[in-house]
């Protein structure tokens, strides 16, 4: 018994190996490496299509303690970000009837958020924006710092400086490590969730139990599908708890089920309490969703919207438990009012958005969305390093040296048991709006492979085609990562034809999120002459960057007028490429930019705006 349990208790710590000093130092250079390449790729883009209203909001719920705006997410990494603006770095007017009118209508938020950051006389968008950037960076690169100690921890330096490698040129996290969005900070909360279980699974201590609780506290409060980690740690400490090998729980070593079990209720118990608390203290321990008197968020509207959607579904009147659950909760003030209403607000979207892929538009969306997004926007050669990690994988379990020892064991159900958790909410989720959404799995991915191609690379050492292997790996993930540079977010394998390849493949966050207004006014100083006609997707002001333009239909919503372009006049028309799939339109402006999507552009704009000669040759 005893030698068991010190097989399970006994992880590696970095620098106890021969190689440390070095591998950290390459670590570091790697991970100063992509956030130079983030910076650079992302300082010179527009505010992409959320970024105007969650950095606004952000700072408004800091610096104001409002949350009738942005609370389709909690607002804990908010004010984490409103901290890089300080209290006095905007203007803003609250009294505008779109902030007043808010809490009823939340579409309100885009007009006043445009208004506030663009046309506002003394207020810098650019400035205001990239100082949330950068904070949202340095997130990231805890992301990737986390990623190479794990790995270490696993498998030594060598795997520490791979799994480095493989985040720092992944192209998907220098497209979304620095944007204002909270899908990497989840993504690290994940993998910290899963290291502390992992570590608490060898000895668990009160450090480590409270850990775990405010990892998954802090993840409801980042965003909703946050509430997965609470159920999903206590799974994983019962797979402990239940299985045969002892173990070391709050100073005593437990050789039966029974108190393991005890104390893994007793952590779920001080889960939902904290959470709780956490939830609570997110929102000023108030019920109200702002300072100001009698305002509510018109959360019946969301549920009437809910209705509408299950109806439309369904083919009957549906009666949603979930629902009807979360207006109890209103009405008896279990929980803040604004969390309510995110919660309501995130089950719209979850009952279906439009969404594109291959040529085709549904908003039911597929089950295969996210593995086809990662098969095509996934570098060729992390995917021939995951190949050839299977394979290590599947000789190692047929030789019975995979799961061999408890450690073994136990390290593979903290690995699985979170991507297989998280894996299934991305293959029924309808939000099938970006691959963003699965980089949680990501880091997993890379840790997994590391450990894989670390072993490679310690075997070889007398027969050199296997470093060389992986050098050529290597070579390949660096040559096809920076060719995208600095035109990260429409990245697309050299497979799947690159971005040139991406219009016909997938849309929204996956190409075009409005991020290439700055080339556009590029482009307009340089063929002054020309007319513009623009249909622009994303909330930045065009005209803020000195674009001068005609609004064609389905155009920028808060520009001039919109109105058909003049055949007698001729020009140049410039299309997003979100908006020449349609994904977003009705049927009758589809028809309308139909011969554009078939039609040669002049230039390609970033890979997310086209260019068209008009009237069309």
């Amino acid at each position: 018994m005893t030698e068991i349990a010190t097989a399970i208790e006994s992880p590696s710590r970095p620098g106890k190996r021969p190689g440390g000093p070095g591998a950290l130092l390459a670590c570091a250079a790697l991970l100063a490496g992509y956030a130079l390449a983030a910076w650079l790729a992302v300082r010179n883009e527009s505010a992409t299509f959320d970024e105007p209203m969650h950095g606004l909001g952000a700072w408004v719920n800091l610096w104001r303690g409002d949350f009738r705006i942005g609370h389709e997410h909690p607002p804990l990494w908010k004010y984490y970000l409103g901290l890089a603006n300080g209290p006095h770095a905007l203007a803003a007017d609250f009294n505008d009837p779109a902030w007043r009118g808010m809490a009823d209508d939340s579409r309100l938020k885009w007009a006043w958020s445009t208004d506030t950051l663009y046309r506002t006389a003394g207020n810098d968008p650019i400035r205001f924006i990239a100082r949330e950037r950068a904070a949202m960076l340095a997130i990231a690169m805890l992301l990737g710092a986390m990623t190479a100690w794990w790995a270490w921890e696993l498998a030594g330096p060598v795997a520490a400086v791979i799994a480095a490698f493989l985040f720092a040129l992944d192209p998907n996290f220098l497209a979304h490590g620095p944007i204002v969005k909270n899908d990497v900070l989840l993504s690290l909360e994940l993998l910290v969730l899963a290291y502390l279980v992992w570590r608490a699974g060898q000895r668990l201590t009160v450090a480590l139990g409270a850990g775990i609780a405010l990892v998954c506290a802090a993840a409801v409060v980042t965003k909703f599908s946050g509430l997965i980690f609470g159920p999903l740690a206590v799974v994983l400490l019962l797979v402990r708890a239940l299985g045969r090998a002892p173990w070391g729980a709050l100073g005593v070593t437990m050789p039966s089920r029974g108190p393991k079990v005890v104390v893994v209720f007793g952590v779920a118990l001080g889960m939902v309490l904290i959470g709780y608390g956490v939830v609570w203290a997110s929102y000023r321990f108030r019920f109200a969703p702002s300072p100001d008197a009698g305002v509510r968020i018109n959360t019946a509207a969301y549920a009437g919207e809910i209705a509408r959607k299950e109806g439309e579904r369904s083919g009957r009147p549906t009666r949603d438990v979930a629902v009807r659950a979360l207006l109890w909760c209103e009405r008896k003030h279990v929980l803040p009012q604004a969390f309510v209403a995110g919660l309501l607000y995130t089950r719209i979207l979850s009952l279906g958005n439009p969404a594109y892929l291959a040529g085709r538009i549904r908003t039911d969306g597929w089950w295969y969305y996210f593995p086809f997004a990662a098969a095509v926007k996934t570098p060729v050669a992390t995917m021939a390093a995951a190949l050839l990690a299977t394979l290590i994988v599947v000789v190692r379990a047929r030789r019975r040296q995979l799961l061999d020892t408890p450690r073994r064991r136990w390290t593979a159900v903290c690995f699985a048991g979170p991507v297989a958790a998280y894996g299934l909410v991305l293959l029924t989720t309808r939000l099938d709006m970006g691959l963003r959404y699965a980089l949680p799995i990501y880091p997993f991915a890379f840790v997994v492979i590391a450990a894989a191609l670390a072993k490679v690379w310690d075997r070889a050492r007398a027969n050199r085609i296997g470093i060389a292997a992986v050098c050529l790996l290597g070579v390949g993930l660096a040559v096809e990562t920076y060719r995208a540079f600095p035109h990260f977010v429409p990245f697309f394998n050299a497979a799947a034809g690159g971005w040139r390849g991406g219009l016909e493949l997938l849309g929204d966050s996956n190409l075009d999120w409005g991020q290439d207004l700055p080339l556009l006014a590029e482009w307009q100083r340089r063929n002054g002459g020309r007319r513009l006609y623009l249909c622009y997707f994303g909330r930045a002001d065009p005209a803020y960057y000195g674009i001068r333009y005609t609004n064609l239909p389905g155009g920028y919503r808060f520009g001039p007028p919109m109105t058909d372009p003049d055949p007698r006049e001729g020009g140049v028309v410039a299309v997003s490429a979100t908006q020449l799939q349609g994904i977003y339109l009705g049927p009758d402006l589809r028809d309308f930019y139909a011969p554009y999507r078939h039609a040669k552009p002049l230039e390609v704009l970033g890979g997310s705006i086209y260019l068209f000669e008009f009237p069309p040759r």
